[in-house]
């Protein structure tokens, strides 16, 4: 999340290179995967798919192959990118089992618990077993509309930058939690509700500006 933020200020942009090292000492797939999504998203919203944008995916690409590899040759047989990715499916379709028994109310929060794991390894899945299919709708219309008037007020605000960053930082975490739990890490998601909230915020400030300076033209005019 930390790492799209580092964009908002081009003279800081270098903070990104000790932040991409500590992020390849973990050896996650799923965070670079999610990283990689979200900058494609930032490149879309800043516009302009340049050739030095597409090199860089292309290099985040390769950075995952590479990374593929070495976890597969190197790491122990649980550890290894497909033996992870079947005990997830694995998780994933005991969730969907304790939803299919209480999909409107839930089994409550803090009651999940599978035969070989805590988590769900899908924030979404986890949300939707624990409170119920009004909880996920509520939790999924947040993000929806959050992202939703940002986007739309992106393209007139004059802190465009912030907001592009901002929209990626969110994006980073809300992908990654398809694949993960850090949602319910709350050293983790404690940084995202804030990113969230900044994005709330940095909308809302840019929306009162420009009410602002629509009444200043009429004010003008009337007089």
């Amino acid at each position: 999340m930390v790492i799209p933020l580092a964009l908002i200020k081009k003279n800081r942009i270098w903070l990104i290179l000790p932040l991409s090292f500590a992020l390849l000492l973990t050896k996650s797939l799923g965070a670079l995967l999610s990283l990689f999504l979200a900058s494609g998203l930032y490149f879309y919203l800043e516009g302009n798919f340049k050739k030095k944008k597409i090199i860089l995916l292309s290099v985040l690409v390769l950075i995952i192959g590479v990374l593929f590899i070495i976890r597969t040759i190197t790491q122990e047989q649980y550890l290894q990118p497909i033996s992870s990715s079947i005990m997830r499916l694995s998780y994933w379709k005991e969730t969907l089992r304790i939803i299919k028994a209480a999909p409107l109310t839930g089994i409550g929060i803090g009651n999940f618990n599978l035969a070989h794991s805590r988590y769900a390894h899908n924030s979404y899945l986890q949300i939707w077993a624990e409170i119920g299919i009004l909880g996920i709708i509520t939790f999924l219309w947040l993000i929806i509309t959050v992202f939703q008037t940002a986007i739309k007020n992106i393209q007139s605000s004059a802190n465009k930058e912030l907001i592009t960053g901002l929209i990626t930082a969110n994006a980073v975490f809300l992908i990654h939690n398809l694949l993960d739990f850090s949602f319910f890490l709350p050293e983790v998601a404690i940084l995202w509700w804030l990113i969230l909230g900044l994005l709330k915020g940095s909308v809302c400030k840019n929306n009162k500006k420009k009410i602002l300076e629509v009444n200043c033209q009429n004010n003008v005019k009337i007089l």
